[in-house]
């Protein structure tokens, strides 16, 4: 059975994705392969003090705000069976408590260890932006579609990474069905290698 916490995760990152107005029938960028024709994200708003690259076709990007979070979204190839959208978001917060990226995902693993079929990938140290970075792979179960009487069993993946700096908290997920990791990976990987800070 699915956690409530999980539940709560769930709708959160579905919610924020459902929020942005995007119709499903998004160009889908071919699969197994790196970005060919690339946009570049850039914004006037503080809290976005980076520039990274990102599909021209297939991966629309949007922003968005709350209290005390800033997020942008690429929304990607969207599983119409499964009621599943791809997603890549960038959530910039305040650091206020002084940890570091390796205990952010510290406490992140200690929250999704628990979830149905959850499997540890992969843990590791990496850099973005020329920053020092702590990265977490996983997989876990989820019923989808979500809230529908044929929902069944699925593999999700979730690559999340966190750095730091003075003052922020940057949180960089990947979240794609399991069986299409490999399809889809090459463009986070891509956002990742040509992320940048603002000089």
């Amino acid at each position: 059975m699915i956690s409530k916490k999980k539940v709560l995760w769930i709708l959160c990152l579905f919610l924020w994705a459902g929020s942005l107005g995007y119709s499903s029938d998004n160009p889908v960028p071919q699969e197994n392969q790196k970005m060919k024709k690339n946009s570049v994200f850039s914004s006037d708003n503080p809290a976005f003090d980076f520039v990274f690259d990102y599909p021209a076709i297939g991966w629309p990007v949007d922003v968005s705000e709350g209290l005390g979070y800033h997020v942008v979204y690429l929304k990607g190839p969207v599983d119409k069976e499964k009621s599943f959208t791809t997603l890549i978001e960038i959530v910039v917060k305040p650091r206020k408590d002084g940890k570091t990226a390796a205990d952010l995902i510290q406490a992140l693993l200690g929250r999704v260890r628990s979830w149905p079929k959850f499997k540890l990938m992969n843990q590791k140290e990496v850099r973005v932006g020329g920053r020092q970075a702590s990265s977490l792979i996983f997989e876990s179960e989820e019923r989808l579609p979500m809230e529908s009487s044929q929902a069944k069993p699925v593999a999700v993946g979730e690559q999340t990474i966190f750095f730091t700096s003075s003052d922020k908290v940057y949180r960089l997920s990947f979240h794609v069905l399991a069986d299409r990791r490999e399809a889809y990976v090459p463009v986070f990987e891509g956002v990742l290698k040509s992320f940048k800070f603002k000089e």
